[in-house]
């Protein structure tokens, strides 16, 4: 069996996960202005240049106010110029979560995933971007995890 960790030569299957790493990014405190999750992922090991990364993250959020509106915008971007752009105009995978919920203090638990095919970098980083609406106040608490896979093509 190969070391992946430092072959240049090896051939690997399409389809292969190479190498996968998780993270805890962290939490976000109550306010109501865009924000990234405090740690970015990047994996232990450069990637293939001919890698896809595959990306999921889940969490837990809750309003802290009685506004009609609490909606946040959840986005995966690029750390390091990396192919999904910065900010909120990374790859959105939950777009105006807990959108008019009648002044109800809740939680809502989030999830998304994308398929990176063009990581623009062997050391990709990546992060989760919150869009939050202006003047209405969300936390992103609990535990929230981003998992990076790096598949072969």
């Amino acid at each position: 069996m190969a070391n992946f960790t430092t072959t240049g030569s090896d051939t690997f299957p399409a389809g292969m996960v190479r190498q996968v790493k998780s993270v805890d990014i962290g939490v976000i405190a109550s306010g109501s202005s865009d924000v990234y999750f405090p740690t970015s992922g990047t994996f232990d090991n450069a990637i293939l240049s001919s890698s896809d990364v595959f990306l999921t993250a889940t969490g837990t959020c809750a309003t802290r106010v009685a506004a009609n509106d609490c909606n946040i915008t959840l986005l995966f971007s690029s750390a390091n110029g990396g192919s999904l752009g910065a900010g909120a105009s990374g790859h959105i995978f939950n777009y105006a979560l807990m959108s008019y919920t009648a002044h109800i203090h809740m939680r809502v638990g989030w999830a998304g995933n994308m398929m990176v095919t063009n990581p623009n970098s062997t050391t990709p980083t990546y992060q989760v971007f919150v869009n939050r609406v202006s003047g209405q106040n969300v936390e992103l608490e609990a535990q929230s995890i981003m998992t990076m896979m790096e598949i072969t093509r």
